[in-house]
């Protein structure tokens, strides 16, 4: 009996031993070890790769950091693919300016949100924005968006920015991973390979916005947040942050064990973000709205007519976004009485015709060819609001006209 017991743990040991050994190999990376992509817990970066990225954000051509927004476009700044002018906008062609009051006869259309709003991976050119221009020679279409923010940034920068765009319909481009970024401060624990920055965000208290200031750390508050995340009293405020995900338990020294830890805890996260999406947990898309709803009050305060463009997600075409309205965070906006142009079903209708690589980036960002799609599909979502801006603007003309006579 002993012998045999003897063996059983020699046999253990050599498995665990060999397991071990492929774990390590498998996890490992110049940068943290990861599995399939996600960091082996504890999530806690070594200093160095913690260092890199704030040289990394201090050196950065095309974004600033900024004390509320936490990031933003350099005025007349040019990175690898992308071009502000001189307003920090991105336009085409490149150096244009934007007077400080439309032209007669031009709709002005300021577009504020994430990375689908940028228009990342494609150069000025080949945004929607300027495929909306060239479809209707009546539209002056700005674009405001901004690589990784959340509704909460773009509807603050929608405050900073329009009274000096003075647009006659102001847009707020939510791309429904917002959901989660909106709950989120500090982005490593929400997408951990999307670096180190931190945003501002907001909570509903007594049925009020309530603003959390958290951009814009300096590289002291950058350092100890992810070295050591219990300084950061901000971390209580941020959905994604889990302090089980960062301690240093004895046995994650295994990275087999950890390894194993790790999928699993990708794997929760996953079925927390399903849940929001699809309103079992009705929090982000909540905080979602309310912030819609505080862009619709700024916009209209300064004589602009907002309205929610909800941008699809790869992942949900033919799913939650197979059917006008669908997705669920579609019809609490319109529950909340916004105007939602609502570009799911087109484009989920375009990629099953034309295939989904015709659309998309590996990454997920609309291509130049789904990029024009977007803009065709708008251009006719948009036609009635463009229609009554022209038709007001006439009216208010002639009755000017008249007055003054």
């Amino acid at each position: 009996m002993a012998r045999r017991l003897k063996e059983l743990l020699i046999i253990v040991a050599i498995t665990f031993g060999l397991g071990e050994i492929v774990a390590r190999v498998v996890t490992r990376s110049p940068r943290m070890p990861v599995i399939f992509g996600q960091p082996v817990l504890p999530l806690l970066p070594p200093e160095p790769i913690v260092r890199a990225w704030i040289d990394q954000r201090n050196t950065a051509v095309y974004l600033a950091p900024d004390e509320l927004l936490g990031w933003v476009p350099r005025p007349s700044s040019a990175g690898l693919t992308y071009v502000s002018n001189a307003q920090g906008v991105r336009a085409f062609p490149t150096d244009r300016v934007y007077t400080s009051t439309p032209a007669p006869g031009r709709v002005r259309i300021a577009t504020f949100g994430d990375s689908f709003t940028h228009c990342d991976e494609v150069t000025n050119d080949h945004t929607w924005q300027y495929a909306l221009e060239q479809s209707d020679p009546r539209l002056e279409v700005m674009n405001y968006g901004v690589p990784g923010y959340g509704t909460d940034q773009a509807h603050l920068r929608h405050e900073r920015e329009i009274g000096r765009a003075r647009p006659h319909i102001s847009v707020l481009g939510i791309w429904v991973e917002n959901i989660c970024r909106n709950l989120n401060i500090f982005r490593f624990y929400l997408v951990p390979s999307g670096g180190m920055s931190a945003k501002p965000r907001f909570v509903q208290a007594g049925g009020q916005l309530e603003l959390i200031r958290g951009a814009a750390l300096t590289d002291d508050e950058v350092l100890r947040t992810h070295l050591d995340p219990s300084t950061q009293p901000l971390l209580a405020k941020d959905y994604w942050y889990d302090p089980y995900a960062v301690a240093d338990y004895p046995w994650r020294y295994s990275r087999a064990i950890a390894s194993v830890e790790t999928l699993y805890f990708a794997w929760r996260r996953a079925q927390v973000r399903d849940a929001l999406y699809e309103y079992r947990a009705p929090e982000g898309i909540d905080l979602t709205v309310a912030i819609a709803q505080a862009f619709a009050t700024t916009a209209r305060a300064h004589g602009s007519r907002p309205v929610v463009l909800v941008i699809p997600m790869r992942d949900f075409l033919g799913t939650l976004h197979a059917g006008p309205g669908k997705f669920p965070l579609v019809g609490k906006l319109q529950e909340a009485g916004l105007d939602v142009l609502d570009m799911g079903p087109p484009i989920s209708q375009l990629a099953h015709a034309q295939g989904t690589e015709a659309l998309f980036l590996p990454s997920g960002h609309l291509t130049p060819a789904g990029n024009a799609a977007f803009a065709r599909e708008l251009s006719v979502l948009l036609a009635p609001m463009v229609e009554a801006v022209i038709t007001a603007t006439a009216a208010a003309g002639t009755t000017t006209t008249t007055t003054t006579r």
